[in-house]
């Protein structure tokens, strides 16, 4: 889905179900998993502008509605929280090797 959104890793993360319209093939960037205070968090978008709808490629679409159908879990985030733990591993790879940390 990120190659096929251009949406930023906090931007997908954050992304939940109630976010996402199969039927007409568009999610809504309306919250993001950001680090605040050391701790991973989801909060708002930074900008109003970030907070938009996205358009939804027919294979992303897809992947979408057969994940729904595979887990039966409608209501919580799209990405289980182990992927968002993941995420946190990664930020702290990239600070213990000097790269510069972007949540996003």
């Amino acid at each position: 889905m990120a190659l096929t959104t251009g949406l930023r890793r906090g931007e997908l993360l954050g992304l939940r179900w109630i976010d996402v319209e199969t039927d007409e093939m568009v999610l809504f960037v309306r919250q993001t998993l950001q680090r605040v205070g050391g701790k991973l968090q989801i909060v708002s978008p930074k900008t109003h502008r970030s907070a938009r709808p996205v358009p939804l490629a027919r294979l992303s679409c897809a992947a979408l509605v057969s994940t729904i159908r595979l887990t039966a879990d409608t209501y919580g985030h799209i990405l289980p929280a182990k992927a968002r733990d993941a995420a946190d591993g990664i930020d702290r790879i990239m600070w213990d090797e000097g790269e510069e940390q972007t949540p996003e």
